[in-house]
């Protein structure tokens, strides 16, 4: 399926600016929902691009890529405000963070924080998060997007 960029993104290593036309295959299927609900994609339809209603949010203003290291290499963008409240719950203690986690709606946060957060605690918040933020996928036996693996 191919899609259109809203955002500038960074995908497999090659950059697409806003209004890019994105080919297909180069989308993991895993990350598809999560980059939607975030606008840095829409599908690509046979209607015009123009009507497509511009994206919301970025507070700061800007967008982190921040690339994750694993079986599959990851490049997972962080609105500025999202990587600006990772610092401050990788300074709060585990029992602090994890109830901070409770309010987390953005599912790269959760991802990046379950990658880089060394508390087994906390870690175990994210995943737990992920998964109360999408039920209907726990029934059918989760999704790599919601559910990232457990480092060994």
């Amino acid at each position: 399926m191919s899609y259109i960029c809203r955002k500038a993104l960074s995908l497999g290593g090659v950059t697409y600016q806003p209004g890019d036309a994105i080919p297909d295959g180069a989308v993991l299927p895993s990350r598809v929902r999560s980059l939607t609900s975030c606008g840095y994609i829409v599908e690509q339809t046979d209607e015009p691009a123009a009507e497509a209603p511009a994206p919301t949010g970025e507070t700061s203003g800007g967008v982190l890529y921040v690339p994750i290291k694993g079986d599959d290499d990851l490049t997972v963008p962080i609105p500025v405000d999202g990587a600006a409240f990772i610092f401050a719950l990788q300074q709060s203690t585990a029992d602090e963070a994890a109830a901070m986690l409770q309010d987390v709606e953005d599912e790269n946060v959760l991802i990046l924080i379950h990658a880089t957060d060394s508390r087994k605690s906390v870690r175990a918040a994210a995943k737990a998060r992920a998964a109360a933020l999408h039920p209907s996928e726990d029934a059918n036996g989760g999704s790599a997007a919601s559910h990232p693996p457990d480092k060994a």
